[in-house]
């Protein structure tokens, strides 16, 4: 899966794609990390990137609480 812009500025498409290495960099240490605390090879992924990237959706769009 690939994500797509028609916007014709080139700070959204640089954004798309900063997001996207920076969901890939922290998804293949995380991988790594859960199959060594698992106890298993790390051959297959344990981490489906549409987790990771649902997590990362969540964090990014939850308002933060006015405190009080």
């Amino acid at each position: 899966m690939e994500a797509e812009t028609t916007s014709r500025r080139r700070v959204v498409r640089l954004l798309y794609h900063m997001t996207s290495i920076l969901l890939y960099n922290v998804w293949q240490p995380a991988n790594l990390l859960l199959a060594k605390k698992m106890g298993r090879p790390p051959a297959k992924p344990l981490l489906k990137v549409k987790t990771l990237t649902a997590w990362f959706r969540t964090l990014t769009q939850t308002r933060p609480k006015k405190p009080g």
